[in-house]
Order: structure tokens, then C-alpha cells, then sequence
């Protein structure tokens, strides 16, 4: 199975690019930015990339790790089109083409600052994100 991970070198995202790489499934990494062999380089907050790259490489499914967790009021559009159109757009090129789709979340976009993986830790989701989840339910409907 062809499973892009978008946000592929980030928290969530880089740990399970590397569990994905040790099975037969091909990982699909999409990152922000190419750091190493391999990434494939997207911005999923412009649609129309997006959607060239989803049409390019044509997952059988898509693990969406990616958000943009820089809460400055400056960031409130980047904020919008990478966690609440970007996955809406995800869900319907899904939709339309037979795919899979996980939508995740990770702590630091729920307002924490762990830097590791622990099921003790509590999350404090932020309003902003709270309010872009909304979005994104009603887009996905």
C-alpha cells in the first residue's frame, strides 16, 4: 500500500514515517521543508499544490499529520489553511479517489510543549484550534 504522511518530519509524523519505512507499505513523506533523501517537499496550505502533489504521487491512503502550531496573530490564514482546509481538501481528494484517509493531532497543536510521547500526558486544546476544528468538521460534511 502507497501511504503519504503529510507533516512526515514532524512529531507525530517522523515517527511514523520511520514505523511505516520498516514494513512493505511505501511511505509518501510530504514535508514543509526538504531536509533529507526522500521528503518530498508541499505546502499543503496551497490547495493547488496540494492537489497537484495528491494527483502526482496518488495514494491508496493518507495519514495527515501536518498543522501549522505557530498561534501568533500574524499566522491566523497559515493557521486556517493548513488545519482546516488542507485536511478538507484531503478528505474529499480521498473521497473522490477511492483512498483512505487518518486525520491526527498531536499535543503541541492542543496547546502543550511536550517534546515526547507519553499516554500520561493531559492536553489543554487552545481556542484557536478548538475553532478550527469546528471548521473543519463543518467542511468535511
Amino acid at each position: 500500500m502507497r501511504i503519504l504522511i503529510t507533516g512526515a518530519n514532524g512529531f507525530l509524523g517522523g515517527e511514523l514515517r520511520h514505523q511505516l519505512e520498516q514494513t512493505k507499505h511505501v511511505a509518501i513523506p510530504f514535508v514543509r521543508k526538504k531536509v533529507g533523501p526522500g521528503d518530498i517537499e508541499c505546502d499543503i496550505g496551497n490547495t493547488n499544490n496540494l492537489l497537484i502533489a495528491l494527483n502526482e504521487h496518488r495514494p491508496d491512503a493518507v495519514i495527515n499529520c501536518a498543522a501549522k502550531v505557530d498561534f501568533s496573530e500574524n499566522s491566523k490564514q497559515d493557521q486556517y489553511n493548513i488545519n482546516a482546509l488542507a485536511p478538507a481538501v484531503i478528505a474529499s481528494w480521498c473521497v473522490n479517489n477511492d483512498a483512505h484517509l487518518i486525520q491526527v493531532s498531536g499535543s503541541i497543536v492542543n496547546g502543550s510543549t511536550a517534546t515526547e510521547f507519553r499516554t500520561s500526558l493531559k492536553s489543554c486544546p487552545s481556542i484557536i484550534m478548538a475553532r478550527q476544528n469546528y471548521c473543519q468538521i463543518g467542511l468535511l460534511d
